[in-house]
């Protein structure tokens, strides 16, 4: 017996195992039941199935499966309970997930919920007694927050507000007409103050205005055309209480801006757009409703040139051509005859040449050219009009260190000055055939001291005229070419010859003096 006892207890079947058979036993038994409580239809009649009903074990209708699209995916699941519909379930994008639930009480839909791909709530529809939409709350950021609310009338949108800063402040209020937006206020800086208002006619913008600097008074007012494209803004652009720019817009497109900078309520400025790039600007620098000047840009929106009206006469006198954005050209009508009378050459922004028609006879008979070192300048004249240059002077800044004449036109010089740093005159050369013949010396005060005579043309001084507060004294002269003189005149303040002396032998000593008495006596 006892050992019957053991050999019982060692056949005994686990309890958990003896649960398991329980249960695969009972569904084996239940399953022919189970199968009859679902029935499957083929609404098109194409062979596959598209809707399952399933039943309780009375026969009570528990839910309904459609698959209306018949791509073999189930995507409406109506839920029942007692027989009547309390909920939709649908999947609408495909995903196999159900992401729209309508909720039913009493035959009539009260509430539509929509859930986003990780199955959060983003959207609650509230429906009235004739299932009509009167609410609705939306999660537009994903942060499991309603930030926007619309509100119906019979069905229709009559209003919305929304906060777009997560902070659980209302900032944007919009109100409809005919469902379409009818005018919106918004606080963009969360202030609590209005700060834009915006305005629409059958849905599409017809104006605007914004606070831009919060101080609770509009400073951009902008107007929409008939398809709601931009016309026009008016701006405030310095926050002093009246508009100062107005951009004009032709099909949303900017292709005009007008601009006041001294706040009189002139628009002095008009820059004309072209591909959102300005290629002009008519500008009236008098205010006196006529524009002066006119300048012109290319494609990088550098400056091309200037076009003005300086005396604002009525008449262009004034041109200047850029090059990458640097003044290369200045060009100037004096004598108002449309034609440039003085024009000014630039390189790299630095003057290089100018050239100047003073009699307006249409040659420039006067130019200046500047060197590589800052302020240096040459200026050319030909004074005569026989387009020979007659003059040409030198400068260093405003002071004259050279000045080079030609006479009588002959393309060589016949005179040469030369200057000091302070721009008196130093000494001065005459010459023939541009040789020079004799060079006179000056000094700090420009009284004449010295002059030296290259009379044979050799290179050589050969006379020398010595001068005291620049009246002549004496006179020496070499004959002989040796370098040293041997003949000398003294004179008086009369410039008569008082003596001569003569040295025959050339040893550096006088061998013959003559002493005029009559005109010693009388000096």
């Amino acid at each position: 017996m006892n050992i019957q006892k053991q050999v019982n207890k060692k056949k005994r079947i686990p309890k958990r195992v003896q649960w398991v058979f329980l249960v695969v036993i009972c569904w084996l038994w239940m399953a022919p039941v189970m199968a009859d409580k679902r029935m499957e239809k083929d609404l098109d009649g194409d062979g596959n199935k598209d809707q399952v009903l399933v039943y309780d074990d009375s026969g009570t209708l528990l839910r309904v499966e459609t698959d209306a699209d018949h791509d073999a995916v189930f995507e409406t699941f109506q839920i029942y309970n007692n027989g009547q519909l309390i909920r939709i379930e649908r999947d609408t994008d495909a995903d196999k997930s159900r992401d729209s639930i309508d909720y039913i009480e009493k035959g009539q839909r009260v509430r539509q919920e929509r859930l986003d791909p990780d199955n959060h709530l983003v959207q609650v529809s509230f429906f009235d007694e004739k299932e009509q939409l009167c609410l609705m709350k939306k999660d537009t950021t994903g942060n499991q927050r309603f930030d926007t609310l619309y509100h119906f009338t019979n069905g229709n949108l009559v209003s919305s507000t929304r906060e777009t800063d997560d902070n659980g402040q209302i900032n944007l209020w919009t109100t409809y007409e005919n469902q379409l937006p009818a005018e919106q206020k918004q606080d963009t800086n969360f202030d609590g103050r209005i700060d834009v208002w915006t305005w629409f006619s059958k849905g599409l913008l017809s104006a605007q205005e914004k606070d831009l600097n919060f101080d609770g008074k509009p400073d951009y007012y902008a107007a929409y055309d008939e398809a709601g494209l931009l016309a026009k803004t008016r701006e405030d652009t310095q926050k002093k209480g009246y508009i100062d720019r107005v951009r004009h817009y032709r099909a949303g497109r900017l292709f005009k801006i007008e601009t006041d900078t001294d706040g009189n309520q002139i628009f002095e400025t008009v820059s004309l757009i072209k591909k959102d790039k300005i290629f002009k600007k008519i500008i009236d620098k008098n205010q006196d409703g006529r524009p002066d000047t006119e300048v012109f840009f290319d494609e990088n929106q550098k400056t091309i040139s200037w076009v003005s009206d300086s005396d604002f006469d009525g008449k262009n006198d004034v041109w200047q051509f850029y090059a990458n954005n640097r003044l290369s050209r200045f060009e100037k009508d004096e004598n108002k005859d449309t034609r440039p009378d003085l024009i000014v050459t630039y390189k790299n922004g630095e003057k290089i040449s100018l050239v100047k028609d003073t009699d307006f006879d249409g040659y420039f008979e006067t130019s200046q050219t500047y060197g590589p070192q800052e302020g240096s300048m040459v200026l050319s004249q030909d004074i005569n009009g026989d387009k020979i240059v007659d003059v040409r002077s030198f400068y260093a800044g405003d002071v004259l260190r050279r000045k080079e004449l030609d006479e009588n036109s002959d393309g060589l010089l016949e005179c040469v000055e030369h200057y000091t740093q302070t721009g008196n005159l130093e000494r001065l050369e005459e010459k023939n055939q541009g040789i020079t013949i004799i060079t006179w010396f000056y000094d700090e005060q420009e009284i004449l001291v010295r002059g030296e005579e290259d009379r044979n043309r050799d290179g050589t001084v050969e006379i020398w005229y010595l001068y005291e507060k620049g009246i002549l004294k004496c006179v020496q002269e070499d004959t002989n070419g040796d370098g040293k003189p041997d003949l000398w005149e003294e004179y008086d303040e009369a410039q008569a010859v008082v003596k001569r002396e003569k040295d025959l032998d050339f040893d550096g000593i006088p061998d013959f003096v003559d002493v005029n008495e009559q005109v010693a006596a009388g000096s």
